[in-house]
């Protein structure tokens, strides 16, 4: 499951599927760190590789090397919501499946 879609607001920092083959199924497994708050945790989530790319097709071409930049991503996350005048909280739950339909 990549980064970008695990949900921020219940502090899941880790998302698996487990396959049930005698049944066809796929369960979601998520991994969720307890806490009381249900906002944006930053001390859980690492710096990862940001959303803009390094390098332009030309440089990369050319042979240029330059280092990735790298952010919060679930601070991304929110951002790009807030962007969108969405609240996030909710967002997060419309990813997941649960009927909300604001993405």
């Amino acid at each position: 499951m990549p980064k970008h879609g695990l949900d921020v607001s219940a502090c899941e920092v880790f998302r698996f599927y487990k396959l049930i083959t005698l049944k066809g199924l796929i369960e979601p497994i998520s991994m969720i760190v307890p806490r009381r708050s249900e906002t944006y945790q930053e001390d859980i989530y690492p710096m990862t590789p940001g959303t803009e790319p390094a390098l332009t097709p030309d440089e990369w071409l050319s042979g240029v090397n330059r280092e990735h930049g790298k952010g919060g991503w679930g601070r991304c996350w929110i951002e790009w919501h807030r962007e969108k005048g969405l609240d996030w909280a909710w967002v997060g739950l419309d990813w997941f499946g649960m009927g909300y339909d604001w993405v």
